[in-house]
């Protein structure tokens, strides 16, 4: 059994709390305990309290993890000797937590939202089933430090600062011994270095599709479905013939923002392969946008209107909407729509603005297409992101290739010779005429008439 564990999200609270700069050190615990007190409705002195200290851009940030003595109690029973964790206490100390954007772990949205400049910690309704569970995975490798509530003996801990941490001076540590109760916070300082990673956000849902439309036609593969949605593991279910498995994994192997996680069982039809693709984000090194809600519904309708105007201007169907409600937590924006031909490639063009133009970001995408290979059907949700600095749309031309790696054959237009056109409108010559003035010529006007013309 590990002798490291990690508390779950239903069981604590972890605040994030600024410390003020001109705050003296011997003031720091009263200043948390008044500011739990109108944060955390259950604070008394029943709770126990880890104060862990963070240095981020010149900012001191505290922090707070909140437990009940009762169920901490019961968790020390339960995991004996065990050194317990937070995933935030896991992840605050991380190298690349102010580099990358927050992350759903488990039932929590952790990291640092940049676009604030504060760190978060919030809990979520529900368990995310697709969320990383690399922290639990990988616990053994956490350093004892990063933990919460580790047990000292004698009972007492060391509050460590710097007396002007702000202006990054060196100053002796600071000791103080504390005799307290159920009320005694543990204070641990990680300080960030000042040159940041900068953040590579992942691409769009629409350019992911683009990418690999392109690679698929020059292997002469045919997509038969598409479905992508960044909430599930796996992102991406491709269902797809034409392509062996290990063209499937040249593909993926091409795409450092994806993982090709799994190939489902391959059938043959008529001697060709069909095979289920499915594939998974690539978080380890690209980045997702915070997503927020919706303020109200009226914030969606203006954009409502101009989506489905664009759409309609290019001659596509629209079947249905869904618009962010209490059903959906005033989260997404979903409309299915059908297209012809190339205006699929359109639509994508049209969603792709409309991310650019109002910070929205496709959340899942839905394509397929009938036996004809000319109409496509098409589900698309749009979330509501904070503002992605230094993000831009990658779409560029190989967008043109997502209707041909559905199977879609491009109709060639007759080439007119209008050479032989010409032909047919010269002059419909009857006969000629020559005498010693010169020559006659008799032929048929546009009328039927006859005409001469004289070259005398």
């Amino acid at each position: 059994m590990s002798n490291k564990k990690i508390i779950p999200r239903k069981d604590h609270e972890v605040y994030f709390i600024l410390l003020p700069k001109d705050i003296k050190t011997n003031a720091v615990q009263k200043f948390v305990f008044n500011a739990l007190s109108e944060l955390h409705p259950a604070f008394s002195s029943t709770t126990c309290v880890d104060i862990q200290t963070l240095i981020i851009k010149d900012s001191c940030w505290l922090m707070v993890t909140v437990i009940e003595s009762e169920t901490l109690s019961e968790y020390q029973f339960m995991w004996r000797g065990a050194i317990l964790y937070t995933n935030t206490s896991i992840l605050a100390h991380k190298k690349d937590f102010i580099s990358n954007a927050p992350r759903i772990i488990d039932d929590e949205l952790i990291g640092f939202n940049a676009e604030e400049n504060k760190p978060i910690s919030i809990p979520l309704d529900t368990v995310n089933t697709a969320a990383d569970s690399s922290l639990l995975e990988n616990i053994k490798h956490i350093p004892t430090r990063h933990g919460v509530f580790v047990k000292k003996t004698p009972k007492w801990f060391i509050v460590m600062f710097l007396a002007v941490i702000f202006m990054l001076i060196s100053m002796p540590l600071i000791n103080f011994i504390y005799n307290k109760k159920v009320l005694q916070p543990k204070i641990t300082i990680t300080k960030y270095d000042e040159q940041e990673t900068e953040i590579i956000y992942m691409p769009s849902a629409i350019t992911i599709l683009a990418k690999i439309s392109e690679y698929f036609v020059q292997a002469n593969g045919e997509i038969q479905q598409w479905q992508y949605n960044e909430n599930n593991d796996p992102c991406i279910i491709l269902q797809c013939k034409g392509i062996s498995v290990f063209s499937a994994h040249e593909i993926f192997d091409q795409l450092e923002y994806l993982n090709l996680q799994d190939i489902q069982d391959v059938r043959y039809i008529d001697d060709i392969p069909w095979l289920t693709i499915t594939a998974k984000l690539n978080n380890n090194f690209y980045s997702l946008p915070v997503f927020s809600q919706f303020l109200m519904q009226g914030t969606m309708l203006a954009i409502n209107a101009e989506l489905t105007e664009s759409l309609q201007s290019q001659n596509l169907i629209i079947v249905s909407e869904t618009l962010p409600s209490v059903g959906n937590n005033y989260s997404l924006y979903t409309i299915t729509y059908t297209a012809k031909d190339q205006n699929l490639v359109r639509s994508m063009e049209i969603i792709e603005h409309m991310c650019e133009s109002y910070s929205l970001r496709v959340n899942s995408l839905f394509i397929s297409t009938g036996s004809n290979k000319s109409i496509f059907t098409i589900t698309c949700s749009l979330s509501s992101i904070v503002s992605q600095n230094g993000f831009e749309s990658k779409l560029t031309v190989e967008k043109e290739k997502i209707p041909v790696a559905f199977g879609y054959k491009p109709v060639r237009q007759p080439v007119v010779n209008v050479q032989s056109q010409q032909k047919t409108r010269e002059t419909p010559v009857i006969g000629t005429i020559k005498d010693f003035s010169g020559e006659t010529v008799y032929f048929h006007n546009t009328e039927g008439k006859i005409q001469v013309r004289s070259n005398r």
